[in-house]
């Protein structure tokens, strides 16, 4: 059987070489057979695109595959409850990326935040959220006045398992001067072990 091994660049298509917004592109490996075609690609990985309101963009594609110390999934402080985030540092250009589910098994005293697959409403007050640390301002989507969505497509509690889904809409700044950031992100996270 012939195989046919091609690697590829997810989403250059927007940052051709030498682009100065792409931070790290993911690789896609694809096995084409004669008669199938697999694709193997990380198995965990955020891409974010970025526009600020002083008119910067900027794209990021992270494989975070084999980077558990990046989730925070578990208990601590809030046992017998679960709760689940990602939380990525890039250095350049300076961003830090929180992707918060918030709890996901509940208790008596923790109720749970997100229950599984939907569509959850920026500027609620609390989790699923996305934060965002650049331009040195704080961009959240659980403040007032943040607009859109924070989907959920693939949903589970088990180490091992995947959770994956859609962001797309404004974060805007915690702080007293009006700023904010559009966004528009995929991710997908293989959860680790719960510490």
């Amino acid at each position: 059987m012939r195989h046919l091994t091609l690697l590829m660049l997810c989403w250059a298509c927007k940052g051709a070489a030498g682009h100065p917004d792409l931070v790290q592109d993911i690789a896609v490996e694809q096995d084409y057979t004669d008669a199938e075609e697999v694709s193997v690609g990380p198995r965990s990985f955020y891409r974010l695109e970025v526009t600020y309101d002083d008119g910067k963009h900027v794209i990021l594609g992270r494989d975070l595959t084999d980077r558990p110390s990046i989730y925070a999934f578990g208990s601590t402080h809030i046992a017998p409850a679960v709760s689940f985030a990602m939380t990525d540092t890039v250095y350049d250009p300076y961003v830090i990326v929180t992707f918060n589910l918030g709890i996901v098994v509940g208790s008596m005293d923790h109720p749970v935040q997100c229950p599984g697959p939907g569509i959850y409403k920026f500027g609620t007050g609390s989790p699923p959220e996305m934060d965002l640390f650049a331009n040195n301002l704080q961009f959240r989507s659980r403040l007032p006045g943040a607009e859109g969505t924070f989907e959920v497509t693939r949903w589970s509690v088990t180490t091992g398992d995947t959770v994956a889904g859609h962001v797309k809409g404004r974060l805007v700044f915690d702080g007293a001067t009006p700023h904010w950031a559009d966004v528009d992100a995929e991710f997908q996270f293989e959860l680790p072990e719960r510490s």
